[in-house]
């Protein structure tokens, strides 16, 4: 499969404004389902911080952790919190975007074909988000899934400094 680079940011920021340009190009509306996909822990704060990034765009969003559609829970702003998963809610019709995290990889793979099928809508847009660089194309999940686009951050160094006294 063949792809080319559309959108060049840098940053945690930069990782964000991109999958919100990611999220309108892919037609993204008023009541129209996204699904957020991805191990719980590690992969929910990134997913929350694209969620509230496009909570704008008025969809309806939700948390499917390790791609179980029955632990499915809907994702609402939170006053001075953020963008936060409430009870169990199973998705209401298909969704117009997925996006899968890296944290997939911890779990069966045909789960995810599994939920891409009951979920996602035919002219629906499946997106692999990572601050992984080459992440899909390393677990080889660029040739199983029909990926309509990869968001990576490529992470700058970090740094750490200790103060001596």
């Amino acid at each position: 499969m063949e792809k080319e680079v559309v959108l060049k940011t840098e940053g945690l920021v930069g990782f964000i404004e991109a999958f919100r340009e990611v999220a309108k190009k892919s037609g993204v509306q008023k009541d129209d389902t996204i699904i957020f996909s991805g191990c719980p822990g590690t992969c929910f704060p990134t997913i929350s911080n694209f969620a509230f990034a496009i909570q704008d765009l008025e969809a309806i969003m939700y948390w499917v952790p390790d791609a179980d559609l029955d632990e499915a829970r809907k994702l609402e702003r939170v006053k001075d919190v953020g963008m936060q998963a409430s009870e169990k809610e199973k998705p209401q019709g298909k969704a117009k975007l997925i996006v899968l995290t890296p944290g997939l990889l911890a779990v069966d793979f045909e789960k995810i074909p599994k939920m891409l099928q009951e979920a996602l809508k035919e002219d629906g847009k499946l997106v692999g988000e990572t601050p992984i660089p080459n992440f899909f194309e390393n677990v080889g999940w660029e040739n199983k899934l029909s990926f309509d686009y990869i968001i990576e951050l490529n992470p700058c160094a970090v740094e750490v400094f200790q103060f001596k006294k």
